[in-house]
């Protein structure tokens, strides 16, 4: 049997990700420009433990920032994530894997 790597054989997240759609805003920053970026961006994905975002940046692997997700019903949800990979998918389009650090909900 030949194995596709398009498709891998075992799924190695304990939560498995969800593909929603809800908008999103960050914060970060860059010690190399000695600044806060900030930017707006959309959830590809969703887990309880972490998220796939598309954003305009790139970001550093291994970098933390702020992100404030959009919930349907209309809350914030408010997390400190770090950065597990970055990939250019577009010009101008990053997809950023996030393994979320700390998770608050507000109204």
């Amino acid at each position: 049997m030949v194995n596709d790597p398009a498709q891998p054989a075992f799924n190695k997240r304990k939560y498995p990700r969800k593909p929603i759609r809800a908008s999103v805003t960050y914060n970060y920053t860059n010690s190399r420009l000695n600044r806060v970026m900030t930017g707006t961006g959309f959830t590809v994905n969703l887990s309880k433990t972490g998220a796939l975002i598309r954003i305009e940046n790139y970001m550093p692997v291994l970098s933390e920032l702020d992100l404030n997700i959009q919930a349907s019903d209309g809350h914030i949800v408010k997390t400190r994530a770090k950065v597990v990979h970055c990939k250019r998918v577009s010009f101008n389009r990053y997809d950023v894997g996030l393994q979320f650090l700390s998770i608050k909900q507000e109204t």
